[in-house]
């Protein structure tokens, strides 16, 4: 069932004329209802629990990388919006952190409930954020079309990286700041 959420965003036609920050918020709303419905299993449902895991994982890891390189790396050059952006790449490499610690436990560890829920309060705090202060900042500085040429951009990238199907310890954009 995870899985099929995934799939019907990956493959919605709809989404190539949205703008940017609709899908991201979209995909905001998916991340929220994948962290809730993994930590509403039951702890002996370990099959559910490791598939829940492994969808969350993909939408997770697709999303953060395609925002990374297509809407992060064109907001960072905006002196006012520079900071948002950094905060959002940290944020970014913690729970792609927590990910791969994830990956590493068993799912019936109390440990991995535990990192799971410092996911979650990360995740939460992260998507209000850029909600609320990075996604309104874009919408001033690009125009609409602007906007759905980010998108169809956006959505090419997460493509890309949902068939190289694998978590890295750091994204590219992470490894380029690490360096200034």
């Amino acid at each position: 069932m995870a899985i099929k959420i995934l799939d019907a965003l990956a493959t919605d036609e709809g989404t190539a004329i949205m703008a940017i920050f609709e899908t991201l918020k979209d995909e905001h709303d998916i991340l929220r209802k994948q962290l809730a419905k993994i930590l509403d299993l039951p702890d002996d449902a370990t099959s559910e629990r490791q598939e829940f895991l492994e969808a969350l994982k993909k939408t997770l890891h697709s999303h953060t990388l395609a925002e990374e390189e297509i809407v992060y790396e064109t907001l960072l050059p905006i002196e006012q919006l520079e900071s948002e952006v950094r905060e959002g790449i940290e944020e970014h490499r913690l729970s792609n952190q927590l990910l791969i610690e994830l990956n590493t436990l068993d799912v019936t560890q109390a440990q991995w409930e535990a990192k799971l829920k410092a996911l979650k309060d990360l995740l939460t705090h992260h998507l209000k954020e850029e909600e609320e202060e990075l996604f309104a900042e874009g919408r001033k500085v690009f125009d609409s079309d602007r906007q759905e040429d980010l998108n169809e951009l956006y959505l090419q990238k997460k493509q890309e990286v949902l068939r190289e199907d694998s978590l890295v310890k750091e994204t590219p954009m992470e490894a380029e700041l690490q360096k200034n």
